[in-house]
């Protein structure tokens, strides 16, 4: 990953975007996926240990401070990038 997209870079932000095409020109298509639709997006790493260590890098961008929004064990990560469209709520279920 390049510095210019880490947090801390005095341009991080401004490479905010760039830094997710980034990722998704390295992600591994064929063990995992990430869907976009209407500005959510998913990432699924399909548990491949190459996916994950991206998603450790996308972590450290500007990118993920201002689009993440939740995260399911095993590897699924959600994200909003029009949030004046979308809203998010969490329930709790209770077991049955």
């Amino acid at each position: 990953m390049k510095d210019k997209y880490t947090l801390g870079h005095p341009d991080a932000f401004k490479y905010a975007n760039e830094a997710f095409e980034w990722f998704k020109e390295n992600y591994h298509h064929r063990y995992g996926t990430i869907r976009e639709h209407d500005g959510l997006i998913e990432i699924h790493t399909g548990g491949w240990s190459d996916n994950e260590t991206l998603v450790e890098q996308l972590k450290k961008t500007a990118w993920w401070l201002l689009h993440f929004k939740a995260i399911e064990t095993g590897g699924h990560y959600y994200f909003a990038t029009n949030n004046q469209l979308f809203s998010w709520t969490v329930v709790k279920t209770e077991k049955i």
